[in-house]
């Protein structure tokens, strides 16, 4: 860990941080009371309370539960009604948590839209103390003006503040994670007891957000090896067993046996928050594993196996492309980040052999990224490398450190590329889900690269019913890919096949009904017409239901765009 001394008043660096992180919520909070709940969003809501008030883990296997117990948290002053289940819980299929979960949300004694927002509320909270750890870590390594920088690059991410505001993990696992290895490097330059614990503490709480989490663990390993093999004497805690017995000039042995023993004392304290956070339910049975959770290791093993296409630039490729989740953040990342990102990376590899954190990061950045694309029949979306966000801002902003703004062209650069940066945050507001760069034009070309959490990811009915009283439309013909209630918002529609969208008329048909040739079937249709990015992509599990009912309507462009996810056609 670097010495720096402050160049500026505690007070003035304390006020910036403030300022940073209270732009970044404030952008989230208004940004979220204008989108409708998400896919994702409507189940973790109810599964959090249920959690809450029951002790009951076993009900939606698709993550751990601490996100989603997180969000439940503010809905307990509010004491709403569970559905009334007509079997247990941990039997409903995925389609049954959505029916039940749409009737805690939308017929419950309290207004949706306030339950919504209370649900999102801490996940602002958590993305600023995110906010804060970035500022550490960088000012820790780089100096206060790195830190402040790093903070900058944070608080107006698009991604970032598109998971910010949503009641999802992705934001929360980012945070855990990061903090996890915050505390991982404190330890690694100064072995204390208390660092240890805060490591495995919140490599815990990752744990308990996604299983993604686990990879935390190779990380550590391959950073660790990289110690020995560098014969740096990182991480050696003296007061650990056996290391004593070897002699101060057998520094790799010592190193070994310190390291050794961190990550079996670093395994037990992560296993404990896991077993705390599930209640011991159904542990040391004979493992030391919650029994929910080695359940949703199985459940996720399933779905893996059955994850269908990819969707990309029009096409749908089975079972995926490699590569993809490497366009998908080249696309989806502004571009300033990305060039100054390119000017640190040169700047490390010429001083590679002076490179100690930095390698923590890379080796990060690179697992991450490289295990994604690994798994590349799985959903593309940006949300599972979010992560590595945090990461990146930090190494950009050692920019400040290594002299590159010692030349006056590096300054109007970096000055440059922090007002386009700024300004791509503030005309994507508040539609931060849709974000695309320049490299493909835009947001307004987003439909035709991405779908999905990538998207759309239903987030913008609520913006459609602001459209049609902008545009006196009264009636409208709408394909939705979502969760939210067009009734709810006081859209007039005419069903077209949809999912989460209430058919309208006998003969028609819910998403999860569709399961013949004649249910999807669609005529060509006229007049004006509202359908979700992701339906006409049709990825994955929607390509055998939907990519044929929309294939007559490829052949026209859309007039306009709702929140960028929403294509409106005009057809005569």
């Amino acid at each position: 860990m670097q010495d720096h001394k402050p160049k500026q008043p505690v007070w003035l660096i304390t006020t910036l941080v403030a300022c940073l992180l209270g732009l970044l919520a404030t952008q989230t909070i208004v940004s979220m009371r204008k989108k409708s709940v998400t896919v994702d969003e409507i189940i973790y809501i109810l599964a959090g309370y249920y959690h809450l008030t029951t002790g009951d883990f076993y009900m939606n296997m698709t993550n751990p539960p601490l996100m989603k117990i997180v969000s439940g948290l503010p809905l307990l002053i509010l004491n709403l009604e569970l559905p009334a289940f007509t079997k247990k819980p941990k039997d409903l299929t995925i389609v049954e948590q959505w029916q039940y979960a749409r009737d805690f949300l939308y017929h419950n004694k309290v207004d949706a839209d306030a339950v919504l927002f209370l649900a999102r509320l801490p996940i602002v909270m958590i993305s600023v103390i995110l906010g804060i750890f970035v500022f550490l870590f960088s000012k820790e390594l780089y100096g206060e003006n790195a830190g402040l920088f790093a903070l900058f690059l944070y608080s107006f991410c698009p991604n970032i503040l598109a998971h910010s505001q949503l009641a999802t993990h992705d934001l929360g696992l980012t945070a855990f994670m990061f903090i996890s290895a915050y505390y991982f490097w404190r330890y690694m330059t100064c072995p204390k007891v208390k660092f240890l614990t805060l490591c495995g503490i919140f490599l815990g709480l990752a744990m308990l957000t996604k299983t993604t989490a686990l990879f935390l663990i190779p990380i550590y390993l391959t950073y660790a090896l990289l110690c020995l093999l560098k014969n740096n004497g990182l991480g050696i805690y003296e007061k650990f067993p056996l290391v004593g017995r070897f002699k101060q000039s057998q520094l790799r042995l010592r190193q070994l046996m310190a390291l050794a023993s961190f990550f079996l004392a670093l395994s037990s304290v992560s296993l404990l928050v896991l077993n705390i956070g599930y209640g011991f339910q159904g542990s040391f049975e004979p493992i030391p594993l919650p029994d929910p959770y080695i359940k949703l290791l199985q459940f996720q093993s399933q779905l893996q196996s059955n994850s269908g296409g990819v969707y990309f630039a029009g096409e749908i490729y089975h079972p995926g492309l490699w590569y993809l989740m490497i366009v998908t953040f080249l696309i989806k990342t502004p571009i300033p980040p990305l060039i100054l990102l390119l000017i640190s990376t040169i700047y490390m590899i010429n001083n590679r052999k002076t490179l100690e954190a930095e390698w923590l990061m890379v080796v990060f950045i690179s697992c991450i990224i490289g295990i994604f694309s690994y798994f590349s029949n799985i959903n593309n979306g940006l949300r599972y490398i979010l992560p590595i966000y945090p990461f990146i801002f930090v190494i950009i902003s050692r920019l400040f450190y290594v002299g590159f703004l010692h030349y006056k062209p590096a300054k109007w650069l970096l000055a440059t590329l922090s007002c386009w940066y700024f300004a791509g945050a503030t005309l994507i507001h508040p539609h931060y889900l849709a974000y695309f760069n320049e490299f493909i034009g835009g947001p307004t070309n987003g439909y035709k690269y991405l779908s999905d959490s990538n998207l759309d990811w239903g987030q913008d009915l609520k913006t459609l019913k602001h459209y049609m009283e902008q545009k006196d439309i009264k009636r409208i013909k709408l394909a939705y890919f979502g969760s939210a209630d067009a009734s709810y918002y006081g859209i007039d529609y005419d069903y077209l096949p949809s999912v989460g969208l209430a058919p309208t008329k006998p003969g028609q048909y819910w998403w999860y009904e569709i399961d013949t040739d004649a249910k999807r079937y669609l005529e060509p249709q006229s007049g004006i017409i509202a359908v979700s990015a992701t339906i006409l992509a049709s990825p994955q599990w929607l390509r055998e239901k939907f990519h044929r009912s929309y294939t007559w309507l490829k052949k026209y462009e859309p007039v306009d765009k709702v929140g960028y996810s929403i294509l409106i056609y005009h057809i005569p």
